[in-house]
């Protein structure tokens, strides 16, 4: 029973540590690509992608 729990309790925290990743990846994106600052970098990254 304690290793099934503990089971449990390790997927819960590497399932919560993915979605805070994935949430700091996607606010990274969101600022990297919308903010005015960045344009030359988001202007680089996107020729990189449409060749």
């Amino acid at each position: 029973m304690k290793t099934s729990l503990n089971e449990q309790v390790l997927t819960l925290v590497r399932t919560y540590g993915r979605e805070q990743l994935r949430k700091e990846i996607r606010q990274v994106h969101q600022k990297l690509f919308t903010a005015a600052e960045h344009l030359s970098f988001r202007q680089k990254i996107l020729r990189l992608f449409s060749k």
